[in-house]
């Protein structure tokens, strides 16, 4: 919805990346207290993500941690 929007769940998406794939982290966050902390970020109680678009997003981070690859040789 603006830029605070996209500022807002970028933060969160390094934030589930880490909760995620740090094996320090016992509790690992669910998709459903992923997207109540997303809850307010996009503008206005009536702009909320759509949960498919979480959902999505939550699965993609889940599946593929990020990672810095060495180049091949």
């Amino acid at each position: 919805m603006n830029s605070d929007a996209v500022y807002s769940l970028s933060y969160l998406l390094m934030m589930l990346q880490s909760n995620l794939h740090n094996p320090q982290v016992v509790d690992k966050m669910t998709l459903p207290q992923f997207a109540k902390l997303s809850k307010g970020m996009n503008g206005s109680p009536d702009a909320e993500f759509p949960p498919e678009f979480l959902e999505a997003i939550y699965i993609s981070v889940q599946k593929t941690p990020l990672g810095v690859h060495e180049k091949l040789k």
